[in-house]
C-alpha cells in the first residue's frame, strides 16, 4: 500500500460491486490503534485536534447523510474515549437525528469515568441509541465475553436496571442490526 490514499479516483471505472476503498488493518488491535499509527505516520499533532470540532463533524455528517435519505444506520464510535470525548449536547443531537453511540467499556477503565457518570451519561443521552461493546482484544485482558459480562455488571452496579442492561446490551444493537 502506498503512503498517500487518492479519494479522487473516478467511481465510474470501477464496478458496482468493488469496493471504493479497502483498508487492511491487519496488525493493528483495533480502529483507535490505526488511528493512531496513522497519525504518527502523517506526523499529526493530536493534541492540536479540537474535541468540539471533531463532535460538530461528526454532526454535520450525520445531518448531511439524513439529507440525502441514507437508508443504512449510523454509528458513532468510541464516544467516551479520550481521543473523542464527544460532548454530552452532542450526542444527544447525534441521537437526537437517528445515530447509535457506541460506548466501549473502557470508558470505565481506571483513571476514566466511574459507572454512575456513565450511565448518568447514558441517561442525559437517552438509552435508545446507547450500544455498548468491548472492542477490546488484548492477550493479557479477559477474553471479550467475560470483559463484556464484567462491563455490564459494572453498568448495573452503577445504576442500569436489568431490563436497561438488556437494552443497551441486546435490543439496541439487533435494531442497529435491523434484526428487530
Amino acid at each position: 500500500m502506498s503512503d498517500t490514499l487518492s479519494f479522487e479516483t473516478d467511481l465510474g471505472e470501477r464496478g458496482s460491486d468493488e469496493p471504493a476503498l479497502v483498508v487492511d488493518v491487519a496488525g493493528f488491535e483495533g480502529p483507535l490503534d490505526l488511528l493512531l499509527a496513522l497519525a504518527r505516520q502523517q506526523k499529526v499533532d493530536l493534541a492540536k485536534i479540537s474535541v468540539l470540532a471533531l463532535a460538530e463533524q461528526y454532526l454535520a455528517f450525520i445531518e448531511a447523510a439524513r439529507e440525502m435519505k441514507y437508508s443504512h444506520r449510523i454509528v458513532v464510535n468510541h464516544v467516551q474515549s479520550h481521543m473523542i470525548a464527544m460532548p454530552v449536547d452532542a450526542m444527544k443531537r447525534a441521537a437526537e437525528m437517528g445515530a447509535f453511540l457506541e460506548a466501549c467499556w473502557n470508558a470505565l477503565a481506571p483513571g476514566r469515568m466511574d459507572s454512575p457518570e456513565l450511565v448518568k451519561q447514558f441517561r442525559e443521552v437517552g438509552l435508545r441509541q446507547i450500544v455498548v461493546s468491548t472492542d477490546y482484544f488484548r492477550p493479557y485482558s479477559p477474553n471479550p465475553a467475560e470483559l463484556f459480562r464484567m462491563y455490564l455488571g459494572m453498568l448495573h452496579e452503577g445504576g442500569l436496571s436489568k431490563g436497561e442492561v438488556n437494552q443497551v446490551a441486546s435490543i439496541n444493537p439487533a435494531r442497529l442490526m435491523g434484526l428487530q
